[in-house]
């Protein structure tokens, strides 16, 4: 079988969810012996060289992908651009391609990179089954704020008709998959299929054996990502008389934005997955206060590190969340506040089970040894 994996960037060239999802796709599908063309692109700098090697692809993986790199297009700053440049970033893939596609089996396409592929198959000039992944369908949850909603309804009619019109749409489960019945999309043509995480992030980790709770976020500066009410939440509870914990920051959160104590630990914006890792193996907790998410891999890399999770029950959370942490209904402060009290106060032994559940349930769920595997049978299932 031979894909065409097209996507707006891949991991470590570009930086982010969907980015690191490519990565792994690319990497597991070539292991596997699935012959892949993988479409990418960079958005400052001159395009890659020598893809194959850093990706880290081994000789066997490296004989199984080929790639074509672009510049990501840019116009101007007006309402909506967004869409315009993935418009034409999707055209220029196209154009680039159109000759080559009879050589594919399918086309698995991320985010709206399919927007034109879809166009050229309703008039029949594509006839190669196509795959699409849009991820945290974002723009259809809630919005913090008013300038957020009046955002989202600037992606929600082109991320509509591509789920709508693609012959096969992913989601990652729970709400995910509500919002796709809700557009319009038939049970029939989604498949449920979570992200995944390699074994290599299993690990020992330090039980409790002390009081000092350690609690971690990582993630962007970006309204919805929840910073707002979790820095209301911790200068609550700093002023309060709960037993001492330590609250460590990943991320570029602006020096105006940082709370100053001593408890409050910012260690900025790291890109070295390994060290995101060792720093990871020394907390207990991972706080995901979002208002609007996909799956986040943020998650799964804590749950493999030995971490109970207290997150929103946004997107697809919930299929990450369940026995091994707080499951927060509404992206509100006082609950936030109440979860992360309960977790400094949490008998040692209680937070080790809830640990220790979190490793457990990668294990069973979320490897992508495994997932790979039942992601290959659904695309020879739906393309034969």
């Amino acid at each position: 079988m031979k894909v065409l994996l097209l996507t707006d960037g891949v991991y470590p060239f570009v930086m982010g969810g969907i980015q690191k999802h490519s990565y792994y796709l690319a990497k597991y599908f070539t292991k596997n012996n699935i012959k892949v063309h993988l479409v990418h692109c960079i958005y400052t700098g001159e395009p890659p060289q020598n893809e194959a090697e850093v990706l880290k692809m081994t000789k066997d993986s490296a004989s199984n992908i080929t790639f074509s790199s672009f510049k990501f297009p840019k116009t101007n700053k007006l309402p909506g651009h967004y869409v315009k440049e993935y418009k034409i970033y999707s055209s220029q893939i196209y154009e680039e391609l159109k000759f080559d596609l009879k050589k594919f089996d399918l086309i698995y396409a991320q985010g709206f990179t399919a927007w034109t592929f879809i166009k050229k198959a309703k008039k029949g000039l594509i006839n190669k089954p196509i795959f699409v992944n849009l991820h945290g369908y974002e723009m259809f949850q809630d919005a913090p704020t008013v300038k957020a909603k009046l955002e989202q309804q600037l992606f929600r009619k082109t991320a509509k008709w591509i789920s709508v019109n693609a012959d096969h749409v992913f989601s990652f489960g729970g709400k995910i998959t509500r919002i796709l019945n809700n557009i319009g999309v038939s049970k029939s043509r989604i498949i449920e299929l979570p992200i995944g995480i390699e074994a290599s992030w299993l690990g020992t980790y330090k039980k409790t054996t002390s009081n000092l709770r350690k609690f971690i976020f990582v993630g962007r500066f970006e309204r919805r990502k929840g910073i707002e009410e979790l820095t209301t939440v911790l200068k609550q509870l700093i002023k309060g008389d709960l037993p001492p914990f330590e609250f460590h920051f990943i991320g570029p959160i602006p020096q105006n934005k940082r709370i100053k104590d001593k408890r409050i630990i910012y260690h900025g914006e790291i890109n070295d997955e390994k060290k995101i890792r060792r720093m990871i193996l020394q907390t207990e907790v991972l706080v995901c206060p979002s208002h609007a998410e996909g799956m986040p891999t943020v998650i799964l890399e804590a749950m493999a590190t030995g971490n109970a999770i207290i997150a929103n029950n946004v997107g697809s959370v919930m299929k990450q969340v369940n026995g091994n942490g707080w499951l927060l209904e509404k992206p509100y402060a006082h609950s936030l506040k109440n979860a992360l009290t309960e977790a400094v106060l949490m008998d040692p032994k209680e937070l080790d089970k809830l640990r220790q559940h979190s490793v457990k349930r990668i294990q069973k769920d979320f490897l992508w040894d495994i997932l790979i595997k039942k992601l290959i049978r659904e695309l020879k299932k739906r393309t034969t």
